[in-house]
């Protein structure tokens, strides 16, 4: 299905759902047998970052986007009110990271993994326009998933010494 042309962002909630809640969900019922709302708190964060890529993709070719027809976020919004609400979907990975670590879902020490959308956050305020200024918040916004990855691996050694 060609979700981008029926437009205003169906791609993206496709994105979420796919690529968040459904393999995480669906992975924690296969091995449990139910589904919880922890599972479902846990998954969110984890489908919002991947939208947020996809949804940064789009301000690369917006303007071609446009002239044919396609409906993207960014279309739809315009450049200005597109980051806007992209820097909103980063607050809202953020916050969930916390209220996942509040409620238990993760464990406390994941609340470093919040800090990865700040450089992407930097990065956003400053791609306006210029291609490759938008880019650079593609480089950024990958290399936030890096440091993910890392900010886990140091929580993980973290909670080993904790108990050693």
């Amino acid at each position: 299905m060609r979700l981008a042309y029926i437009g205003r962002g169906i791609g993206e909630l496709d994105i979420l759902i796919s690529f968040g809640i459904l393999p995480l969900v669906g992975a924690y019922y296969v091995q449990t047998g139910n589904v919880t709302t922890s599972a479902f708190l846990a998954s969110l964060p984890i489908g919002l970052y991947t939208t947020a890529v996809l949804y940064f993709h789009h301000f690369l070719h917006w303007r071609a986007d446009k002239e044919v027809g396609k409906i993207t976020p960014i279309v739809a919004l315009g450049e200005y009110r597109a980051r806007i609400v992209g820097a909103i979907i980063l607050l809202c990975v953020a916050f969930l990271i916390g209220l996942d670590a509040i409620l238990n879902v993760f464990p406390w020490y994941s609340v470093l993994a919040m800090l990865t959308v700040i450089p992407v956050l930097r990065s956003l305020r400053r791609a306006t326009g210029d291609l490759k200024n938008y880019l650079k918040l593609m480089a950024t916004n990958m290399n936030g998933n890096l440091q993910a990855a890392l900010l886990i691996f140091l929580a993980l050694l973290v909670r080993g010494f904790w108990h050693i």
